[in-house]
Protein backbone atom coordinates (compact mmCIF):
# COMPACT_ATOMS: atom_id res chain seq x y z
CA UNK A 1 0.00 0.00 0.00
CA UNK A 2 2.84 2.39 0.77
CA UNK A 3 4.33 1.86 -2.72
CA UNK A 4 1.38 3.64 -4.36
CA UNK A 5 1.77 6.61 -2.01
CA UNK A 6 5.47 6.88 -2.84
CA UNK A 7 4.76 6.90 -6.60
CA UNK A 8 2.20 9.70 -6.24
CA UNK A 9 4.68 11.78 -4.25
CA UNK A 10 7.41 11.18 -6.86
CA UNK A 11 5.13 12.35 -9.68
CA UNK A 12 4.27 15.50 -7.75
CA UNK A 13 7.97 16.19 -7.26
CA UNK A 14 8.73 15.64 -10.95
CA UNK A 15 6.18 18.24 -12.01
CA UNK A 16 8.08 20.98 -10.22
CA UNK A 17 11.73 19.98 -9.91
CA UNK A 18 12.55 17.08 -12.18
CA UNK A 19 12.65 19.08 -15.42
CA UNK A 20 14.84 22.05 -14.61
CA UNK A 21 11.94 24.29 -13.60
CA UNK A 22 12.49 27.22 -11.25
CA UNK A 23 9.97 29.31 -9.36
CA UNK A 24 9.36 32.72 -10.97
CA UNK A 25 6.39 34.34 -9.24
CA UNK A 26 3.29 35.83 -10.89
CA UNK A 27 1.04 34.19 -13.48
CA UNK A 28 4.07 33.01 -15.50
CA UNK A 29 5.59 31.28 -12.54
CA UNK A 30 7.41 28.20 -13.83
CA UNK A 31 10.58 28.35 -15.91
CA UNK A 32 12.07 25.58 -18.03
CA UNK A 33 15.27 26.10 -19.99
CA UNK A 34 15.59 24.57 -23.45
CA UNK A 35 18.89 23.80 -25.14
CA UNK A 36 19.49 21.72 -28.24
CA UNK A 37 20.34 18.09 -27.57
CA UNK A 38 23.26 18.45 -30.00
CA UNK A 39 23.98 22.12 -29.37
CA UNK A 40 27.39 23.53 -30.19
CA UNK A 41 29.15 26.88 -30.16
CA UNK A 42 27.86 29.56 -32.55
CA UNK A 43 24.62 27.64 -33.24
CA UNK A 44 22.69 30.70 -32.02
CA UNK A 45 19.78 28.56 -30.86
CA UNK A 46 16.99 30.91 -29.74
CA UNK A 47 17.54 33.67 -32.31
CA UNK A 48 13.84 33.32 -33.15
CA UNK A 49 11.15 31.36 -31.34
CA UNK A 50 7.51 30.42 -31.92
CA UNK A 51 4.82 28.61 -29.97
CA UNK A 52 1.34 27.27 -30.68
CA UNK A 53 -0.52 25.50 -27.90
CA UNK A 54 1.62 22.62 -26.67
CA UNK A 55 4.24 22.88 -29.44
CA UNK A 56 7.28 25.16 -29.55
CA UNK A 57 9.73 25.87 -32.36
CA UNK A 58 13.22 27.31 -31.86
CA UNK A 59 15.52 28.44 -34.65
CA UNK A 60 19.29 27.87 -34.66
CA UNK A 61 20.53 29.50 -37.85
CA UNK A 62 24.21 28.94 -37.01
CA UNK A 63 23.89 25.15 -36.86
CA UNK A 64 26.18 23.38 -39.34
CA UNK A 65 24.64 19.98 -40.14
CA UNK A 66 24.53 20.94 -43.83
CA UNK A 67 27.58 23.20 -43.74
CA UNK A 68 28.61 26.29 -41.83
CA UNK A 69 25.54 28.39 -40.98
CA UNK A 70 23.25 26.07 -42.91
CA UNK A 71 20.90 26.27 -39.94
CA UNK A 72 18.24 24.20 -38.22
CA UNK A 73 15.16 24.42 -36.01
CA UNK A 74 13.96 22.30 -33.10
CA UNK A 75 10.45 21.12 -32.20
CA UNK A 76 9.50 20.79 -28.52
CA UNK A 77 6.32 19.27 -27.13
CA UNK A 78 4.64 19.76 -23.76
CA UNK A 79 4.24 16.47 -21.89
CA UNK A 80 1.46 15.32 -19.57
CA UNK A 81 3.41 16.40 -16.48
CA UNK A 82 3.84 19.94 -17.88
CA UNK A 83 7.49 19.54 -18.90
CA UNK A 84 8.71 20.14 -22.46
CA UNK A 85 10.72 17.61 -24.47
CA UNK A 86 12.67 17.98 -27.70
CA UNK A 87 10.86 15.92 -30.32
CA UNK A 88 12.65 16.57 -33.59
CA UNK A 89 15.34 18.59 -35.32
CA UNK A 90 14.35 20.18 -38.63
CA UNK A 91 16.83 20.84 -41.42
CA UNK A 92 16.20 21.71 -45.05
CA UNK A 93 16.21 18.73 -47.41
CA UNK A 94 18.47 20.73 -49.74
CA UNK A 95 20.26 22.74 -47.05
CA UNK A 96 23.66 24.20 -47.79
CA UNK A 97 26.29 26.32 -46.11
CA UNK A 98 25.26 29.89 -45.22
CA UNK A 99 21.56 29.43 -45.99
CA UNK A 100 20.68 30.66 -42.47
CA UNK A 101 17.74 28.27 -42.18
CA UNK A 102 16.07 28.99 -38.82
CA UNK A 103 16.75 32.74 -38.74
CA UNK A 104 12.95 33.08 -38.79
CA UNK A 105 10.35 30.58 -37.53
CA UNK A 106 6.59 30.37 -37.05
CA UNK A 107 4.09 27.68 -36.10
CA UNK A 108 0.31 27.28 -36.19
CA UNK A 109 -1.22 24.05 -34.98
CA UNK A 110 0.29 21.19 -36.97
CA UNK A 111 2.14 23.38 -39.48
CA UNK A 112 5.55 25.00 -39.10
CA UNK A 113 7.26 27.55 -41.35
CA UNK A 114 11.02 28.14 -41.34
CA UNK A 115 12.83 30.84 -43.30
CA UNK A 116 16.23 30.54 -44.99
CA UNK A 117 16.83 34.07 -46.25
CA UNK A 118 20.26 33.37 -47.77
CA UNK A 119 19.21 30.39 -49.90
CA UNK A 120 20.21 30.97 -53.52
CA UNK A 121 17.63 29.23 -55.75
CA UNK A 122 16.86 32.59 -57.43
CA UNK A 123 20.34 34.04 -56.99
CA UNK A 124 22.65 34.84 -54.09
CA UNK A 125 20.63 35.69 -50.97
CA UNK A 126 17.34 35.39 -52.89
CA UNK A 127 15.95 33.32 -50.01
CA UNK A 128 13.35 30.65 -49.37
CA UNK A 129 11.05 29.21 -46.69
CA UNK A 130 10.05 25.65 -45.84
CA UNK A 131 6.69 24.20 -44.79
CA UNK A 132 6.63 21.29 -42.31
CA UNK A 133 3.57 19.36 -41.15
CA UNK A 134 3.01 17.06 -38.17
CA UNK A 135 2.12 13.54 -39.22
CA UNK A 136 -0.26 11.08 -37.55
CA UNK A 137 2.64 9.44 -35.70
CA UNK A 138 3.75 12.81 -34.26
CA UNK A 139 6.77 13.24 -36.54
CA UNK A 140 7.28 16.34 -38.70
CA UNK A 141 7.86 16.15 -42.45
CA UNK A 142 9.00 18.78 -44.92
CA UNK A 143 6.08 19.30 -47.31
CA UNK A 144 7.11 22.15 -49.58
CA UNK A 145 9.77 24.74 -50.27
CA UNK A 146 8.50 28.26 -50.92
CA UNK A 147 10.27 30.76 -53.15
CA UNK A 148 9.02 34.03 -54.57
CA UNK A 149 7.58 33.86 -58.10
CA UNK A 150 9.67 36.90 -59.01
CA UNK A 151 12.56 36.23 -56.63
CA UNK A 152 15.94 37.74 -57.37
CA UNK A 153 19.37 37.94 -55.80
CA UNK A 154 19.67 39.83 -52.49
CA UNK A 155 15.85 39.88 -51.93
CA UNK A 156 16.28 37.93 -48.66
CA UNK A 157 12.90 36.23 -48.98
CA UNK A 158 12.40 34.38 -45.68
CA UNK A 159 13.98 37.09 -43.53
CA UNK A 160 10.71 36.94 -41.59
CA UNK A 161 7.87 34.40 -41.61
CA UNK A 162 4.42 34.00 -40.07
CA UNK A 163 1.64 31.44 -40.37
CA UNK A 164 -1.99 31.26 -39.27
CA UNK A 165 -4.06 28.25 -40.22
CA UNK A 166 -3.95 27.84 -43.99
CA UNK A 167 -2.23 31.17 -44.70
CA UNK A 168 1.48 31.93 -44.65
CA UNK A 169 3.28 35.28 -44.91
CA UNK A 170 6.93 35.61 -45.89
CA UNK A 171 8.94 38.83 -45.77
CA UNK A 172 11.59 39.82 -48.33
CA UNK A 173 13.09 42.95 -46.76
CA UNK A 174 15.55 43.68 -49.59
CA UNK A 175 13.22 43.34 -52.57
CA UNK A 176 13.47 46.42 -54.78
CA UNK A 177 10.05 47.01 -56.38
CA UNK A 178 9.97 50.49 -54.80
CA UNK A 179 13.73 51.02 -54.89
CA UNK A 180 16.74 49.41 -53.29
CA UNK A 181 15.86 47.62 -50.02
CA UNK A 182 12.27 48.90 -50.19
CA UNK A 183 11.08 45.38 -49.39
CA UNK A 184 8.00 43.24 -49.91
CA UNK A 185 6.04 40.31 -48.44
CA UNK A 186 4.29 37.36 -50.03
CA UNK A 187 1.03 35.60 -49.11
CA UNK A 188 0.68 31.84 -49.59
CA UNK A 189 -2.46 29.77 -49.09
CA UNK A 190 -2.88 26.03 -48.60
CA UNK A 191 -4.89 24.46 -51.40
CA UNK A 192 -7.34 21.58 -51.29
CA UNK A 193 -4.64 19.09 -52.25
CA UNK A 194 -2.40 20.27 -49.40
CA UNK A 195 0.02 22.24 -51.57
CA UNK A 196 0.78 25.92 -50.98
CA UNK A 197 0.36 28.58 -53.66
CA UNK A 198 1.49 32.20 -53.79
CA UNK A 199 -1.65 34.35 -54.00
CA UNK A 200 -0.43 37.90 -53.36
CA UNK A 201 2.64 40.10 -53.19
CA UNK A 202 2.42 42.97 -50.71
CA UNK A 203 4.33 46.24 -50.92
CA UNK A 204 3.75 49.50 -49.07
CA UNK A 205 1.49 51.92 -50.91
CA UNK A 206 4.04 54.65 -50.21
CA UNK A 207 7.10 52.41 -50.27
CA UNK A 208 10.52 53.85 -50.97
CA UNK A 209 14.20 52.99 -50.82
CA UNK A 210 15.60 51.60 -47.56
CA UNK A 211 12.15 51.00 -46.02
CA UNK A 212 12.97 47.34 -45.23
CA UNK A 213 9.28 46.52 -45.65
CA UNK A 214 8.99 42.87 -44.56
CA UNK A 215 11.69 42.96 -41.88
CA UNK A 216 8.93 41.69 -39.59
CA UNK A 217 5.62 40.01 -40.43
CA UNK A 218 2.62 38.68 -38.50
CA UNK A 219 -0.71 37.19 -39.44
CA UNK A 220 -3.95 36.34 -37.64
CA UNK A 221 -6.82 34.92 -39.66
CA UNK A 222 -7.66 37.38 -42.44
CA UNK A 223 -5.35 40.15 -41.25
CA UNK A 224 -1.67 40.50 -42.12
CA UNK A 225 0.74 42.98 -40.54
CA UNK A 226 4.04 43.91 -42.15
CA UNK A 227 6.73 45.94 -40.42
CA UNK A 228 8.88 48.45 -42.28
CA UNK A 229 11.62 49.68 -40.04
CA UNK A 230 11.92 53.16 -41.59
CA UNK A 231 8.30 54.01 -42.33
CA UNK A 232 5.84 52.25 -40.01
CA UNK A 233 3.76 49.09 -40.12
CA UNK A 234 1.13 48.16 -42.69
CA UNK A 235 -2.13 46.27 -42.23
CA UNK A 236 -3.68 44.15 -44.97
CA UNK A 237 -7.03 42.37 -44.92
CA UNK A 238 -8.33 39.52 -47.04
CA UNK A 239 -11.39 40.61 -48.98
CA UNK A 240 -14.47 38.58 -49.87
CA UNK A 241 -13.00 37.80 -53.30
CA UNK A 242 -9.82 36.48 -51.71
CA UNK A 243 -7.66 39.45 -52.63
CA UNK A 244 -5.56 41.24 -50.01
CA UNK A 245 -5.85 45.01 -49.62
CA UNK A 246 -3.86 47.50 -47.57
CA UNK A 247 -6.30 48.95 -45.03
CA UNK A 248 -4.11 50.97 -42.67
CA UNK A 249 -0.64 52.27 -42.05
CA UNK A 250 0.37 52.38 -38.40
CA UNK A 251 2.71 55.08 -37.07
CA UNK A 252 3.26 56.24 -33.48
CA UNK A 253 1.12 59.19 -32.42
CA UNK A 254 3.97 60.77 -30.46
CA UNK A 255 7.00 60.24 -32.64
CA UNK A 256 8.59 59.60 -35.98
CA UNK A 257 7.79 56.35 -37.76
CA UNK A 258 11.45 55.43 -37.88
CA UNK A 259 11.47 54.64 -34.16
CA UNK A 260 9.71 51.45 -35.25
CA UNK A 261 12.17 48.60 -35.78
CA UNK A 262 9.86 46.38 -37.80
CA UNK A 263 8.95 43.93 -35.02
CA UNK A 264 5.22 43.25 -35.23
CA UNK A 265 2.62 40.90 -33.78
CA UNK A 266 -1.14 40.53 -34.16
CA UNK A 267 -3.90 38.56 -32.44
CA UNK A 268 -7.47 39.05 -33.62
CA UNK A 269 -8.30 42.75 -33.59
CA UNK A 270 -5.17 43.81 -31.69
CA UNK A 271 -1.80 44.69 -33.21
CA UNK A 272 1.49 45.28 -31.40
CA UNK A 273 4.43 47.14 -32.93
CA UNK A 274 7.87 47.43 -31.36
CA UNK A 275 9.85 50.69 -31.29
CA UNK A 276 13.19 49.86 -29.75
CA UNK A 277 14.63 53.17 -30.97
CA UNK A 278 12.12 55.26 -29.04
CA UNK A 279 13.01 57.88 -26.39
CA UNK A 280 14.96 60.61 -28.16
CA UNK A 281 17.90 58.53 -29.27
CA UNK A 282 18.58 56.78 -25.98
CA UNK A 283 17.04 53.56 -27.31
CA UNK A 284 15.29 52.58 -24.10
CA UNK A 285 12.42 51.58 -26.37
CA UNK A 286 8.65 51.19 -26.35
CA UNK A 287 5.85 49.30 -28.04
CA UNK A 288 2.47 50.44 -29.33
CA UNK A 289 -0.93 48.75 -29.16
CA UNK A 290 -3.44 49.30 -31.97
CA UNK A 291 -7.06 48.19 -31.89
CA UNK A 292 -9.50 47.67 -34.74
CA UNK A 293 -12.60 49.78 -34.22
CA UNK A 294 -16.23 48.98 -35.06
CA UNK A 295 -15.94 50.83 -38.37
CA UNK A 296 -12.91 48.78 -39.39
CA UNK A 297 -10.32 51.49 -38.77
CA UNK A 298 -7.33 50.98 -36.48
CA UNK A 299 -6.49 53.28 -33.58
CA UNK A 300 -3.52 53.48 -31.25
CA UNK A 301 -4.86 52.68 -27.78
CA UNK A 302 -1.77 52.20 -25.59
CA UNK A 303 1.93 52.83 -25.48
CA UNK A 304 3.88 50.25 -23.49
CA UNK A 305 6.99 51.19 -21.53
CA UNK A 306 9.08 49.12 -19.17
CA UNK A 307 8.49 50.16 -15.56
CA UNK A 308 12.26 50.11 -15.03
CA UNK A 309 13.36 50.97 -18.54
CA UNK A 310 16.85 52.41 -19.07
CA UNK A 311 19.00 53.74 -21.86
CA UNK A 312 19.90 51.18 -24.53
CA UNK A 313 17.61 48.45 -23.17
CA UNK A 314 16.10 48.10 -26.67
CA UNK A 315 12.69 47.34 -25.22
CA UNK A 316 10.45 46.48 -28.19
CA UNK A 317 13.16 44.75 -30.20
CA UNK A 318 10.85 41.73 -30.25
CA UNK A 319 7.11 41.52 -29.59
CA UNK A 320 4.39 38.87 -29.35
CA UNK A 321 0.70 38.86 -28.46
CA UNK A 322 -1.92 36.23 -27.69
CA UNK A 323 -5.45 37.31 -26.80
CA UNK A 324 -5.29 39.58 -23.76
CA UNK A 325 -1.57 39.15 -23.12
CA UNK A 326 1.42 40.84 -24.75
CA UNK A 327 5.12 40.03 -24.43
CA UNK A 328 7.90 42.50 -25.20
CA UNK A 329 11.61 41.71 -25.33
CA UNK A 330 14.42 43.99 -24.15
CA UNK A 331 17.56 42.05 -25.00
CA UNK A 332 19.98 44.69 -23.67
CA UNK A 333 18.48 45.01 -20.21
CA UNK A 334 21.23 44.50 -17.62
CA UNK A 335 19.58 42.97 -14.53
CA UNK A 336 21.88 39.95 -14.88
CA UNK A 337 24.79 41.86 -16.41
CA UNK A 338 25.38 43.98 -19.49
CA UNK A 339 23.13 42.81 -22.35
CA UNK A 340 21.80 39.93 -20.26
CA UNK A 341 18.27 40.82 -21.36
CA UNK A 342 14.72 40.58 -20.13
CA UNK A 343 11.11 40.46 -21.32
CA UNK A 344 7.92 42.03 -19.98
CA UNK A 345 4.38 40.71 -19.73
CA UNK A 346 1.41 43.06 -20.21
CA UNK A 347 -2.25 42.21 -19.75
CA UNK A 348 -5.35 43.98 -21.02
CA UNK A 349 -7.53 45.36 -18.22
CA UNK A 350 -11.32 45.61 -18.09
CA UNK A 351 -11.21 49.24 -19.27
CA UNK A 352 -9.13 48.30 -22.32
CA UNK A 353 -5.84 49.64 -20.97
CA UNK A 354 -2.71 47.48 -20.73
CA UNK A 355 -0.72 46.99 -17.52
CA UNK A 356 2.70 45.46 -16.93
CA UNK A 357 2.18 42.37 -14.78
CA UNK A 358 5.56 40.61 -14.82
CA UNK A 359 9.18 40.99 -15.78
CA UNK A 360 10.89 37.84 -17.00
CA UNK A 361 14.60 37.18 -16.64
CA UNK A 362 16.54 33.94 -16.86
CA UNK A 363 17.23 32.34 -13.48
CA UNK A 364 20.77 31.66 -14.67
CA UNK A 365 21.10 34.75 -16.86
CA UNK A 366 24.51 36.29 -17.50
CA UNK A 367 26.04 39.23 -19.32
CA UNK A 368 25.79 39.03 -23.09
CA UNK A 369 23.05 36.36 -23.21
CA UNK A 370 20.62 38.61 -25.17
CA UNK A 371 17.63 37.04 -23.41
CA UNK A 372 14.61 38.57 -25.16
CA UNK A 373 16.05 38.73 -28.68
CA UNK A 374 13.16 36.48 -29.72
CA UNK A 375 9.80 36.15 -27.94
CA UNK A 376 6.59 34.20 -28.50
CA UNK A 377 3.42 33.62 -26.52
CA UNK A 378 0.45 31.25 -26.75
CA UNK A 379 -2.22 31.41 -24.09
CA UNK A 380 -0.55 31.23 -20.68
CA UNK A 381 2.85 30.10 -21.97
CA UNK A 382 5.68 32.43 -22.98
CA UNK A 383 8.87 31.50 -24.84
CA UNK A 384 11.98 33.71 -24.77
CA UNK A 385 15.19 33.17 -26.71
CA UNK A 386 18.68 33.87 -25.33
CA UNK A 387 20.79 33.54 -28.44
CA UNK A 388 24.23 34.01 -26.89
CA UNK A 389 23.81 31.82 -23.82
CA UNK A 390 26.77 29.46 -23.66
CA UNK A 391 25.68 26.21 -22.02
CA UNK A 392 26.88 24.32 -25.11
CA UNK A 393 29.72 26.69 -25.98
CA UNK A 394 30.05 30.36 -26.92
CA UNK A 395 26.98 31.52 -28.78
CA UNK A 396 25.30 28.11 -28.58
CA UNK A 397 22.10 29.71 -27.30
CA UNK A 398 19.07 28.68 -25.30
CA UNK A 399 15.38 29.45 -24.84
CA UNK A 400 13.21 29.68 -21.74
CA UNK A 401 9.59 28.64 -21.30
CA UNK A 402 7.46 30.40 -18.69
CA UNK A 403 4.00 29.31 -17.69
CA UNK A 404 1.69 28.42 -14.84
CA UNK A 405 2.67 25.59 -12.52
CA UNK A 406 1.33 22.16 -13.37
CA UNK A 407 -1.85 21.46 -11.40
CA UNK A 408 -1.17 19.51 -8.21
CA UNK A 409 -2.07 15.83 -8.30
CA UNK A 410 -5.53 15.12 -6.91
CA UNK A 411 -5.70 14.56 -3.16
CA UNK A 412 -5.53 10.95 -2.07
CA UNK A 413 -6.42 9.02 1.04
CA UNK A 414 -7.25 5.60 2.39
CA UNK A 415 -10.08 3.89 0.55
CA UNK A 416 -11.48 1.20 2.86
CA UNK A 417 -13.40 -1.66 1.30
CA UNK A 418 -14.27 -4.96 2.87
CA UNK A 419 -11.59 -6.73 0.84
CA UNK A 420 -8.79 -4.39 1.86
CA UNK A 421 -7.49 -0.86 1.36
CA UNK A 422 -5.84 1.23 -1.36
CA UNK A 423 -4.57 4.82 -1.52
CA UNK A 424 -6.92 6.44 -4.05
CA UNK A 425 -8.61 9.73 -4.92
CA UNK A 426 -12.08 10.32 -3.58
CA UNK A 427 -13.54 9.74 -7.04
CA UNK A 428 -11.73 6.44 -7.48
CA UNK A 429 -12.83 5.32 -4.02
CA UNK A 430 -16.43 6.25 -4.72
CA UNK A 431 -16.40 4.19 -7.90
CA UNK A 432 -15.28 1.18 -5.82
CA UNK A 433 -18.01 1.73 -3.25
CA UNK A 434 -15.44 2.23 -0.49
CA UNK A 435 -15.18 4.54 2.50
CA UNK A 436 -12.75 7.41 1.79
CA UNK A 437 -10.51 8.96 4.47
CA UNK A 438 -8.62 11.98 3.09
CA UNK A 439 -4.89 11.98 3.76
CA UNK A 440 -5.04 8.87 5.92
CA UNK A 441 -3.00 5.69 5.58
CA UNK A 442 -4.42 2.22 5.23
CA UNK A 443 -3.73 1.56 8.89
CA UNK A 444 -6.85 3.61 9.65
CA UNK A 445 -9.11 1.10 7.88
CA UNK A 446 -10.76 -1.67 9.89
CA UNK A 447 -9.03 -5.08 9.70
CA UNK A 448 -9.93 -7.03 6.57
CA UNK A 449 -12.60 -9.72 7.03
CA UNK A 450 -12.43 -11.79 3.86
CA UNK A 451 -15.26 -14.09 5.00
CA UNK A 452 -17.69 -11.15 4.93
CA UNK A 453 -18.66 -11.85 1.33
CA UNK A 454 -21.42 -9.23 1.06
CA UNK A 455 -19.50 -6.58 3.00
CA UNK A 456 -22.21 -5.91 5.63
CA UNK A 457 -19.81 -6.17 8.58
CA UNK A 458 -20.88 -9.60 9.78
CA UNK A 459 -20.20 -13.18 8.74
CA UNK A 460 -23.48 -15.11 8.65
CA UNK A 461 -25.55 -17.56 6.62
CA UNK A 462 -25.95 -15.05 3.81
CA UNK A 463 -22.20 -15.13 3.23
CA UNK A 464 -22.24 -18.96 3.34
CA UNK A 465 -25.09 -19.15 0.80
CA UNK A 466 -23.11 -16.87 -1.46
CA UNK A 467 -20.14 -19.24 -1.35
CA UNK A 468 -22.39 -22.28 -2.04
CA UNK A 469 -24.07 -20.50 -4.96
CA UNK A 470 -20.67 -19.86 -6.53
CA UNK A 471 -19.33 -23.37 -5.81
CA UNK A 472 -17.35 -24.93 -8.65
CA UNK A 473 -14.73 -23.89 -11.17
CA UNK A 474 -14.18 -20.19 -11.55
CA UNK A 475 -15.20 -18.81 -14.94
Amino acid sequence: MHIRTTIVAAIASLCFTGTGFGERGGAFSIEQKLTASDGAQIDQFGIRVAISGDTALVGAYGDDDNGSYSGSAYIYQRQADGSWSEMQKLTASDGAAENYFGKSVSISGDTALVGAYADDDNGVYSGSAYIYERQADGSWSEMQKLTASDGAQIDQFGSSVAISGDTALVGALADDDNGIYSGSAYIYERQGDGSWSEVAKLTGSDGQVWDYFGVGVAISGDIALVGASRSGAYLYERQADGNWSETAKLTPSDGAANVFNGSVAISGDTALVGADGDDNGTDSGSAYIYQRQADGTWSETSKLLASDGATYDYFGSSVAISGETALVGAYSNDDNGTNAGSAYIYERQADGSWSETAKLTASDGAAGDYFGVGVAISGDTALVGAVYDEDNGDGSGSAYLFGPPAPPPPATGACCVHTGCEILTIEQCSNMGGVYMAGESCEECDPVCLADINGDGTVDVIDLLGVIAAWGDCP
